[in-house]
């Protein structure tokens, strides 16, 4: 009897390490990849514009694993407004956008009280064949470009907008 338990105990074992050895060629790295765009507005109505770049190479387990890369999945894109200075009452109006040179996806901000609605996530609503298209962007290139058009209904302002895209990155272990 004892043969016969040693010999399953051996097969279950030589079982788990077959079943899971897809699991082991390959890691996980869950990253916030975070760009900050330092907004101010002298006057009312102001038109603003501001482009920056979220590189997932400043992250250092991503540029570590680099040439390893199998896929991103996006989780989310998400927007916060900090540091605000301004009036209790000015409004943020206008479009976020995130893509790169060819293919972008937007997502309109329309009237949002700033001062009210700081330091606050907001999640920019985007769809599954956005999100697969965002993450080829990033397996091309790592970078995603993010623009921000807009206006302000009060000034003088100042803030920072912070734009986060949570990711899950794919890693080849060997």
């Amino acid at each position: 009897m004892k043969k016969i338990i040693k010999k399953f105990g051996f097969l279950v074992a030589v079982f788990a390490v077959l079943s899971c050895d897809d699991d082991i060629a390959e890691i996980n790295i869950n990253s916030d990849l975070t760009e900050q765009i330092a907004v101010s507005a002298t006057e009312a109505n102001q038109n603003i514009a501001y482009e920056t770049t979220i590189d997932a190479k400043s992250d250092s387990d991503i540029l570590e694993n680099l040439e390893k890369i199998k896929e991103y999945q996006i989780e989310s894109v998400t927007f916060r407004v900090t540091d605000y200075q301004g009036p209790e009452t000015a409004n943020l109006s206008g479009a976020l956008s995130v893509g790169n040179a060819s293919t972008t996806f937007s997502a309109d901000i329309s009237s949002l009280n700033i001062k009210l609605f700081a330091d606050e996530d907001y999640t920019i609503s985007l769809s599954e064949e956005q999100l697969d298209a965002l993450e080829k962007i990033l397996l091309d290139s790592n970078q995603l470009k993010i623009n921000f058009s807009g206006s302000v209904s009060e000034a003088p302002l100042s803030f920072i907008l912070n734009v986060t895209v949570k990711t899950k990155v794919t890693v080849k272990a060997a």
